[in-house]
């Protein structure tokens, strides 16, 4: 292990057990399967319980229907993806979703065609949400979505998730 993957580790937030414990209170909402032709998928995860809630993004040769209808689906994550997610959030919550508070500009531009990106924290204290333009998302905002994409996006949907 390098020393900078080590100075890496040590700055990582702490994952409090309490912080998930029966009874209290964080969630994550946010798009998935973003395209720029095809409405988005969701996700709300309850990062207590591990319990999710997803609607898929719609596919490239149906997008254009009118009467479109995606199925939703609810799932269950088993502990590791789960811990993840929770070390995710929890960096998340720590350093914030935007980095353009105060009128600062971003110091990034990032280009999608893919629609807007939605990213909402919520525990039992507030609800904090990403901001519109991505150059403005934070690191921990950024890796935190790219987590979600690979771990229910339509790609990494090839094997499904455990079902209560």
């Amino acid at each position: 292990m390098g020393i900078v993957t080590v100075l890496m580790l040590l700055t990582q937030p702490a994952v409090a057990p309490a912080d998930f414990a029966a009874g209290r209170t964080a969630t994550i909402f946010a798009t998935i399967d973003r395209s720029e032709w095809c409405p988005a998928g969701n996700v709300r995860i309850d990062l207590v319980t591990g319990r999710f809630t997803l609607t898929s993004g719609a596919s490239r040769d149906v997008c254009n229907d009118t009467g479109l209808q995606r199925p939703v689906r609810n799932g269950q994550l088993d502990e590791a993806p789960l811990a993840k997610l929770r070390t995710a959030y929890a960096a998340a919550q720590k350093q914030g979703l935007s980095q353009c508070d105060g009128g600062k500009k971003p110091d990034r531009i990032i280009v999608s065609n893919g629609g807007p990106a939605i990213l909402v924290l919520t525990n039992g204290a507030r609800t904090i949400a990403a901001p519109d333009q991505l150059g403005c998302w934070t690191d921990a905002a950024i890796d935190l979505g790219w987590l979600l994409e690979r771990m229910l996006g339509s790609g990494a949907r090839r094997v499904a998730p455990k079902t209560p």
